[in-house]
């Protein structure tokens, strides 16, 4: 998963923002101003034999300009991270997550929520920090609401680090991979391909659990993995005595005829020759320095993958 910020991260806190309507009357105030000087330029010109030092015709354009900058601040901007920034803005004042000092001829914001947030790949990142105010509880509790107003899919909630609460939500829906053939199967290196966003690496994690529902995909999962496996030169094991559908594997890894077993003698020989070589592979392993031990755990791994059904 590639979790690097594609984009700068930007933050979000309160403070006074004029509301849609003042920007609205403010915008007009230009269309005010003409209509006055419309008005008064007679006046002045009879008056006191005054012209204009400007043609105020033009004041009008001022307000298509304040409403394209309100526009593009708003959380309909065609900018995502104005977008971002603005409904991020709204649930700061919507959750009252900031504090106001009156000080009486003025309203200073004393503190408030800070939001920062940013791009990945597929992912949404929104770091929250409370500065220790006494909203910092709620803050932990903002998923469903962050999800509301976003209209995306909260991925996970992760409140390990003392100093803020992490948000991470979804932007590009998760595509299945899709193998007709083993010419489908995606090549890599010490690691495999789980779906558009998850790959494993089994180098750092070698151990994994596959479960799920009657006909939810679990044998073809492991079909999958088998393929991964011998396609980066893994020695593949597998134990079926059952003779289901792991058994006709014999035909796609290495060395399928001696490396399947469906008998009971079969299974008994490759639980001896695994047994063999684990014991020799220790046997090396503890008679080789200390740093060579580290080197050879890392080769060991790749090396053996067992499957028992």
């Amino acid at each position: 998963m590639n979790d690097k910020p594609t984009h700068k991260k930007i933050k979000v806190q309160y403070h006074h923002r004029k509301s849609f309507l003042e920007g609205f009357a403010l915008s007009l105030t230009p269309i005010a101003i003409t209509a006055g000087l419309d008005l008064g330029e007679p006046i002045l010109d009879f008056l006191f034999n005054i012209d204009l030092p400007f043609n105020h015709k033009l004041l009008p354009l001022i307000t298509p300009i304040i409403w394209g900058g309100m526009y593009f601040r708003s959380k309909y901007s065609f900018s995502r991270n104005k977008r971002i920034a603005a409904i991020l803005f709204e649930v700061i004042k919507a959750n009252n997550l900031f504090k106001i000092e009156d000080l009486g001829y003025y309203q200073k914001i004393y503190t408030s929520l800070t939001f920062t947030f940013y791009f990945t790949r597929y992912k949404l990142v929104i770091d929250t920090d409370s500065h220790g105010a006494s909203y910092t509880k709620q803050v932990n509790e903002l998923g469903p609401i962050l999800e509301l107003a976003l209209g995306l899919r909260l991925l996970e909630i992760n409140i390990s680090n003392p100093k803020f609460t992490r948000y991470e939500f979804l932007l590009i829906p998760i595509q299945s991979l899709i193998i007709d053939n083993s010419h489908d199967i995606p090549k890599s290196k010490n690691t495999i391909q789980l779906d558009s966003e998850k790959y494993w690496d089994y180098i750092k994690s070698p151990h994994a659990l596959i479960a799920g529902a009657t006909s939810s995909g679990k044998t073809y999962m492991l079909y999958y993995l088998m393929l991964q496996f011998a396609q980066q030169d893994a020695e593949i094991y597998i134990l079926d005595p059952k003779r289901s559908d792991l058994s006709s594997l014999i035909h796609f890894i290495p060395e399928g005829h001696n490396h399947v077993a469906i008998t009971p003698n079969q299974i008994c020989g490759i639980l001896r020759t695994v047994n063999d070589e684990m014991n020799l592979r220790y046997e090396k392993y503890f008679s080789q320095p200390k740093w060579e031990k580290i080197f050879n755990t890392i080769i060991y791994s790749q090396l053996l993958f067992f499957s028992m059904k």
